[in-house]
């Protein structure tokens, strides 16, 4: 994955869901936070020193995509609850009554 196709809007959802009110009182065990700091260490350091002996002509894109893959294995960990969670984007621009939008599909005011 090359970084210019970082999904923004997918690592915006995601924090806004992670810190939801209702969700806080869940949080990863210290056994797997270990293991996934664990895992994230061979990958950033021990890999790449095997790569310096000699690796395929894509491992920097490989490197990366494992890394990204690593980084969403430790989200869903975090925040497992997430993983059943349906999100609805609005968007438009400034003043597009977005606000109103959803006030009318909910039928109350949303702070």
């Amino acid at each position: 994955m090359e970084a210019q196709d970082f999904d923004y809007k997918a690592r915006y959802d995601f924090i806004c869901r992670a810190t939801a009110k209702d969700n806080a009182e869940e949080t990863i065990t210290d056994e797997l936070y270990h293991k996934l700091n664990q895992l994230t260490y061979k990958i950033d350091y021990e890999l790449t020193e095997l790569a310096e002996k000699g690796c395929p002509d894509n491992f920097m894109t490989i490197h990366q995509t494992l890394k990204i893959e690593v980084n969403r294995l430790r989200e869903f960990c975090e925040f497992p609850y997430l993983a059943t969670k349906i999100i609805i984007g609005i968007g438009g621009k400034f003043s597009a009554e977005k606000s109103t939008f959803i006030n009318t599909l909910t039928g109350k005011k949303q702070v």
